[in-house]
């Protein structure tokens, strides 16, 4: 087991991650042009200033001492990263919605448990993966009017 020398106050090192985020993001919001564009970034942000500075402060008075990362697998990590760089990259390619579409059902399958790739399994992943991918494209580009890249086709 590990020693105490390795168990950090993780709450502490968020909530000061965090802070430090929402002040980038507070001077960057400065920029936009029209003061409706600040107001839903603004609330956000005071949401975050507010849920950070309360993390702060149990931080303080109860620390919660643990490993920061535990990654048990680090393949998966690494392929995710990839994955994730790969999506990124096919985006604009290929669409949101076909992108999306084979990185989460790789991202399933392949991360999932070995003992558990069967027929079944990958259909179901497929439509799960499916209406999940329908779902944010239809709150994204049809609520709330975000275009959404359309790959090379359209």
């Amino acid at each position: 087991m590990r020693g105490n020398k390795e168990k950090q106050n993780t709450d502490l090192i968020v909530a000061i991650f965090m802070l430090i985020v929402v002040t980038i993001f507070w001077i960057q919001v400065q920029h936009l042009s029209s003061p409706l564009d600040i107001i839903y970034p603004r609330f956000i942000l005071i949401c975050m200033l507010i849920l950070s500075s309360i993390l702060l402060i149990k931080s303080l008075i109860k620390p919660d001492r643990g490993a920061l990362f535990l990654i048990k697998n680090k393949t998966n990590l690494f392929i995710a990263v990839v994955a994730g760089t790969l999506w990124i990259t096919i985006f604009s390619i290929l669409g949101f919605f076909i992108s999306s579409m084979i990185i989460f059902i790789f991202l399933t399958i392949i991360i999932g448990e070995k003992s558990e790739r069967n027929l079944k399994k990958i259909i179901s992943t497929i439509i799960v993966s499916s209406i999940i991918v329908i779902i944010v494209y239809f709150l994204f580009s049809k609520i709330l009017e975000v275009p959404l890249p359309k790959g090379f086709w359209v």
